[in-house]
């Protein structure tokens, strides 16, 4: 039998976000106006890449502060991995670590899908709660 350690369970943690992030997001999804989604943030002088890996979190369902904080992450993981290395064990923490960030972002928009469902539904069901 398969141990379920972090990183097997990290695995299927962020499978399943990837799943529901797939089922929620509609294809190809644009912003209102038709024109794809774009980082309009002057907080930090985004590379072209990063503003790609936007567009793309955004269509994965993160709205535009999930997807500024994904972007800082993913600055904060090339600004630790840039560091010199005290211990050889510090890599991969620190990469379980900004994946368990990340993971976390994948899952809000379900979240918010699951509880906007439930709006209302819960008092009709449970009225003294």
């Amino acid at each position: 039998m398969a141990d379920n350690d972090r990183r097997r369970l990290l695995r299927a943690a962020a499978l399943t976000s990837t799943a529901a992030l797939a089922a929620v997001a509609a294809p190809g999804a644009a912003a209102a106006d038709g024109r794809e989604f774009e980082l309009d943030d002057d907080r930090c002088d985004w590379t072209d890449a990063e503003r790609l890996d936007y567009r793309n979190i955004r269509i994965a369902g993160l709205d535009h502060e999930e997807a500024v904080c994904w972007l800082l992450v993913a600055r904060a993981g090339a600004a630790f991995f840039a560091l010199d290395e005290q211990h050889p064990s510090d890599v991969p923490e620190v990469v379980t670590l900004i994946h368990g960030i990340q993971y976390k972002l994948l899952g809000r928009p379900t979240y918010r899908a699951y509880r906007d469902a439930y709006a209302g539904e819960v008092d009709a069901l449970a009225p003294d709660l």
